[in-house]
């Protein structure tokens, strides 16, 4: 399961867990209408990155990682 953003012809806006082969509509759970899936960019933690990199350079956790 994953979590995917929705937006109904009415303007609401929901998140819903949804399986990958069902995930391209959902029904409203403010309204009933179907929505349809809204583009967005996953969230993802590069503290892995981060990790190397703090040892050894002065830079912090805070501080945006720029490649």
């Amino acid at each position: 399961m994953v979590l995917y953003e929705f937006k109904c012809p009415d303007g609401h806006k929901f998140e819903a867990w949804k399986p990958l082969e069902d995930r391209f509509s959902a029904i409203c759970p403010e309204c009933g209408e179907q929505a349809k899936k809204v583009f967005s960019i996953p969230n993802v933690t590069w503290t892995w990155v981060l990790d190397g990199l703090t040892h050894d350079n002065p830079r912090r956790y805070h501080e945006p990682y720029i490649l």
